[in-house]
């Protein structure tokens, strides 16, 4: 791999986070670089329409626009070291909210200048115990930068970003066998049927048995490969999708809560409530009007208890 454009970039970051939670189920299109070390635990990434299975050590970089899905497994705790960066500072780019989720709509929104797409394809590595203490010491440091407000704090967050991308690209540079984490692509089924249930979600009769006529399986086999492919029960997919998208509608301030619940697929705000209660535990007004910049919490939020009782 050329790394030769190291020698050109003038990284900004713009955010840096650890990242906890036991069970998680989330859907991201990010308009920037994404990148993230496993640090404990397990989950499952689909990135496009590869699935990766990572785990402590394993670090994966995402490049803008690429939807990702990430599933972690029940009764583990999940730490992530994540940031997000641009190659190049770019006054404009600069200013965008940092957003929760963002949509393939959104390059018209948040264009990305040429010179910025200099890695179009996930990049996932596995470090060694030595790799990780630098990773994370250099990382930590950044962290502490992001929150902090010291005199020239964007050009010590480039020194440190310059840091961490300079031995990850080496590193890549120097990789001789592919990476083992990687699974497989994702079971073509699972596919559809998630891209059913995001076209269809706001129907309230969609169903295990609507879902899976449409793929031309049984229940019990659709159940089957949701389990296998990522962990979780089809409703419980579905519910996330349901909610991701009521949160979408909750900004534009024109829906109260009971028109945001039929929108969405909910027979009634009362079943959207004790769902969204369930899975974000929190109310329903704190959860859904929530400011875009109160990223953290959300992520969190996301976290679906690993004592849901199945529906």
């Amino acid at each position: 791999m050329d790394i030769s454009f190291l020698n050109a970039i003038s990284p900004y970051v713009r955010r840096a986070r650890i990242m906890e939670s036991k069970t998680l189920i989330g859907e991201w299109t990010d308009y920037d670089y994404c990148c993230t070390l496993i640090e404990s635990g397990q989950a499952v990434f689909r990135v496009g329409d590869e699935r990766y299975v990572l785990q402590r050590g394993d670090l994966i970089l995402i490049p803008p626009f690429i939807p990702h899905m990430i599933f972690s497994d029940e009764g583990q705790i999940l730490r992530q070291y994540i940031f997000h960066f641009d190659f190049f500072y770019d006054p404009e780019r600069a200013t965008f909210r940092e957003q929760r989720v963002t949509y393939l709509d959104f390059p018209d929104k948040y264009p990305i200048p040429p010179q910025e797409m200099l890695i179009t394809k996930p990049l996932v590595l596995h470090l060694s115990e030595a790799e990780q203490f630098d990773f994370t010491s250099v990382f930590l440091r950044l962290v502490s930068e992001y929150r902090g407000s010291a005199p020239l704090r964007n050009l010590i967050l480039k020194h440190l970003c310059l840091q961490l991308l300079t031995a990850l690209f080496v590193r890549q540079s120097r990789e001789q066998t592919p990476y083992l984490g990687f699974d497989r692509r994702t079971n073509p089924l699972v596919t559809r049927a998630m891209d059913y249930i995001r076209l269809n979600y706001d129907d309230p009769t969609l169903s295990n048995e609507k879902i899976a006529a449409e793929i031309h399986v049984s229940t019990k086999y659709l159940s089957h490969l949701f389990r296998q492919e990522i962990g979780v029960p089809v409703h419980r997919y579905l519910n996330c999708v349901r909610i991701l998208a009521a949160q979408k509608l909750a900004r534009f301030d024109t829906m109260n809560l009971s028109q945001i619940a039929t929108a969405v697929g909910f027979a009634n705000q009362q079943t959207f409530c004790k769902v969204l209660r369930r899975t974000v535990h929190s109310t329903p007004t704190k959860f859904l009007y929530h400011t875009c910049a109160d990223n953290e919490e959300v992520y969190l939020k996301l976290s679906i208890s690993s004592g849901e009782k199945e529906a």
